[in-house]
C-alpha cells in the first residue's frame, strides 16, 4: 500500500505552492515528519478561550504565513478547519514586520514589541520574549533559531547580533534582522493573546496562495472531521447555525445547542422517587439561561428528552438536600432539572400552535435529532465545497 508521502510524492509539486489537507492535527505532523513539508497547525485553543495559544504553534503558523507571503514555493499540510481559521491578513502581516538595519532609527521599540505580541522577561531565552538592559534589547522573533541582540545609541541601532539563549555569548553579527509579530491579532491594548478567535480582518490561509494545487488525503475523514469539530465548537461556545430551512415543525435553531456530548445528572420522576443518572462531567456553577427569559406554560427543550411545557421552579428535598429544580412537563412525566444544568435547556422559538409535547425518552425526538444533524453535516459539506469552488482552486482527491 503506498503511503501518504510516496503518494504525495508522486505528484509533480516541484515549484509549485500546495495545499494538502488531511483528517486530523496528527496526520499532518506524521506527514511533515520528514521535514519536505510545512505544517500549518490549528490553534491549540478555542476562540474567545480565555488562554493564550502556546508559542510552539503561534511560531509556526506565522512562519507558514511568512513563507507564503514572500511567495516560496512550499507544500502545506493542513487540516480543513485550521485551513478555514480567520488569520491576521497578508497586508497586516507585512505592515506589523520590521526589517531592521544597522543605523536605522527606531522611535518606541518597546511599544512595537508589546504590539506584536512579545512579553518581557528579565533574560531571553525562549521565543517570543524580550529583554532591555539600558541600551541592549533582546528579543527572540520566531522564524529564528537563537535570539537576536540590538545594541542602541539613542534610537539608532549600532550593532546586530544573534546570540546563544543558553550562555548567552555571541554567536554571530548580522547587518540585518527581519522581526515578525507573533500573534495574528494585533490589538493597540496589548490583550489579543486572550482573545486568538478575533482577528482585524475576515483572511484566511487561502488569501497567501496564488494559484495552489489542493490535495485531498482521505476526502471522506477530511470533512467528517471538519463537521466534528465545528459541531463541538458550536456546542461549547453556543454559536448559532444561520439560514438553514425548517426540517420539520421544530425549527433547526432549536436543535443548534442542543448537540453537547457529555451526559449530565437529572432527575425525572412522576412521584416523589428521584431517579439519578450517572454524570459524566463536573457540574456548572452558573447556568447559561436566564430563568427570568422563561414564563410558566411556555414551551421548552431539553437536549434529551424533546418539548415540554415549564411548570416553574420548585425546591425539591432529597438525599442531596433542598435543592431547586426547573419543571418541565411532559407528556407522560414530569422533569426535574437543578438548575445547574440550565444549559441544557432552550426557549422554544417556532410556531407553538401545531406542537405537541414529547413524551420522556421519545425515540421521536431521538430521531428528529440525528435527521437535523445529517442534515447539517451535509449543508457544511456543501458549503465547504461551494467555498473552495468560488475561490477557483483545483482539488485532487485520493
Amino acid at each position: 500500500m503506498m503511503r501518504k508521502h510516496e503518494f504525495l510524492e508522486s505528484f509533480d509539486l516541484k515549484g509549485k505552492i500546495a495545499i494538502v489537507l488531511v483528517p486530523t492535527e496528527r496526520d499532518a505532523i506524521k506527514l511533515c515528519q520528514g521535514g519536505k513539508f510545512e505544517h500549518f497547525p490549528a490553534p491549540d485553543v478555542l476562540p474567545f478561550e480565555e488562554f493564550p495559544v502556546s508559542f510552539n504553534v503561534r511560531k509556526r503558523r506565522i512562519e507558514v504565513l511568512w513563507k507564503l507571503l514572500k511567495g516560496e514555493k512550499v507544500v502545506v499540510v493542513t487540516t480543513l478547519y485550521s485551513f478555514t481559521r480567520k488569520t491576521i491578513s497578508p497586508n497586516d502581516l507585512m505592515s506589523y514586520t520590521l526589517k531592521l538595519r544597522k543605523g536605522a532609527h527606531v522611535e518606541d521599540p518597546i511599544h512595537l514589541l508589546l504590539l506584536m505580541g512579545y512579553e518581557r522577561t528579565y533574560i531571553v531565552r525562549e521565543g517570543g520574549e524580550y529583554a532591555i538592559r539600558g541600551e541592549i534589547v533582546d528579543l527572540f522573533p520566531p522564524i529564528y533559531k537563537n535570539p537576536v541582540r540590538l545594541d542602541f545609541f539613542e534610537n539608532e541601532i549600532e550593532d546586530i547580533r544573534f546570540f546563544d539563549p543558553m550562555t548567552q555569548r555571541t554567536i554571530e553579527k548580522s547587518s540585518e534582522v527581519t522581526i515578525l509579530p507573533i500573534r495574528e491579532y494585533i490589538s493597540e491594548n496589548h490583550d489579543a493573546d486572550t482573545l486568538p478567535g478575533k482577528y482585524g480582518s475576515n483572511s484566511s490561509l487561502l488569501e497567501y496562495l496564488k494559484d495552489p494545487s489542493v490535495i485531498f488525503v482521505n476526502k471522506e475523514d477530511v470533512f467528517k472531521e471538519y463537521v466534528k469539530i465545528e459541531r463541538e465548537m458550536k456546542d461549547i461556545l453556543g454559536f448559532k447555525y444561520e439560514e438553514y430551512k425548517r426540517l420539520s415543525s421544530i425549527p433547526l435553531s432549536t436543535f443548534e445547542k442542543l448537540f453537547e456530548k457529555a451526559e449530565e445528572i437529572e432527575y425525572s420522576f412522576e412521584t416523589r422517587e428521584i431517579y439519578t443518572l450517572p454524570s459524566k462531567k463536573k457540574e456548572k456553577t452558573v447556568p447559561i439561561l436566564d430563568i427570568e427569559d422563561i414564563e410558566v406554560g411556555e414551551l421548552v427543550v431539553h437536549k434529551d428528552h424533546g418539548i415540554g411545557i415549564f411548570q416553574g421552579i420548585e425546591k425539591v428535598e432529597s438525599a442531596l438536600g433542598v435543592r431547586e429544580y426547573f419543571k418541565i412537563k411532559y407528556e407522560d412525566a414530569n422533569l426535574y432539572v437543578p438548575v445547574e444544568r440550565l444549559d441544557r435547556i432552550h426557549k422554544y422559538i417556532g410556531d407553538s400552535s401545531e406542537i405537541s409535547i414529547n413524551k420522556l425518552n421519545d425515540k421521536r425526538w431521538k430521531r428528529t435529532v440525528k435527521r437535523v444533524r445529517e442534515d447539517i453535516e451535509r449543508r457544511i459539506r456543501e458549503l465547504i465545497e461551494l467555498y473552495l469552488k468560488r475561490q477557483e482552486v483545483r482539488g485532487l482527491s485520493l
